[in-house]
């Protein structure tokens, strides 16, 4: 007995036309090591086709939506920490060069 309920399956040629992507991309975020951090979800083979489980492909678009609010976030908070580091740099700077320009006066007076 298969844990997948066939009504619920779409076979590859569709999930392609979902995600706007070429068989080879689905085979490759589906088996390459280098797409393994995807966690895409595998293939039933049926028929000699694959399919793919809806509920699994509806789970993966969440956890990916997921993912990327998150690293936006990281990223805007990046950004953000960055901007606030080069404005103390800045006032750093400033405040040493001021403080040449004083000495530089205090020497000439």
């Amino acid at each position: 007995m298969s844990k997948y309920n066939h009504a619920n399956l779409v076979p590859s040629k569709q999930v392609c036309a979902r995600f706007s992507i070429t068989s080879m991309t689905l085979w490759r975020w589906e088996k390459s090591p280098q797409y393994a951090h995807l966690n895409f979800p595998k293939s039933v083979r049926l028929v000699g086709r694959n399919f793919y489980d809806v509920k699994e492909l509806d789970a993966w678009c969440n956890e990916m939506a997921r993912r990327n609010v998150a690293d936006k976030a990281a990223r805007a908070e990046r950004t953000q920490a960055g901007k606030r580091l080069a404005e103390a740099g800045r006032a750093g700077r400033q405040r040493k060069a001021e403080g040449k320009r004083r000495v530089a006066v205090d020497e000439l007076v």
